[in-house]
């Protein structure tokens, strides 16, 4: 199962992106716990059940599916890389003030929308699913989905909160939370 292999091989990169940021802190309590216990069950079920689709051999990659799905995952990792490293200092895997950083990110990816990591996040498990399980496996990204878009909202707070008037104008400015001309 080539297909498995390459999807192997994207998910470890991803796993590595993940792993090189994850180290800069987090405050703990149970709003970010519950926060991140989300998020991280959501992208568990969107990598696993794919796999467990193709390996079941409910469904199967196509030639078209693994190659569309191997562009749209690589180019989530690279998209997901700029985000982190966009945000230098104020990236952390859970959302949270940064009184200690006091600027807005608003440059780079985050002139076009104003997650792209989640974006990237999405993406990158969108095409993982296809390549271990063709169109099928999509149906494993709406719980990372709606788990991202209650992260961005609760973001969307907490920068409302730090910077006030001046996060106000950029939405006004970049009105895109998540994809362009949709969301």
């Amino acid at each position: 199962m080539p297909e498995l292999v390459i999807w192997s091989t994207l998910a470890a990169a991803l796993g590595v992106t993940e792993l090189v940021f994850a180290g800069r802190g987090r405050r703990d309590g149970p709003d970010a716990r519950a926060s991140d216990l989300l998020a991280v069950s959501a992208t568990v079920v969107a990598l696993a059940v794919p796999v467990i689709l193709a390996l079941a051999g409910v469904a199967r990659s196509d030639a078209v599916s693994a190659i569309v799905g191997c562009c749209v995952a690589t180019g989530g990792i690279v998209l997901r890389v700029a985000a982190m490293v966009g945000l230098r200092g104020r990236y952390h895997l859970t959302p949270q003030s940064e009184p200690e950083s006091p600027y807005l990110v608003s440059g780079g990816v985050y002139a076009v929308v104003r997650h792209p990591g989640y974006l990237a996040l999405v993406g990158v498990l969108a095409g993982l699913a296809l390549v271990a399980a063709g169109p099928v496996g999509l149906c494993a990204l709406p719980p990372v989905a709606a788990a991202a878009l209650l992260r961005i909202a609760g973001e969307e707070r907490i920068l409302a909160d730090e910077f006030g008037e001046e996060y106000a104008r950029y939405r006004t400015r970049v009105t895109w939370r998540l994809v362009p001309w949709l969301y």
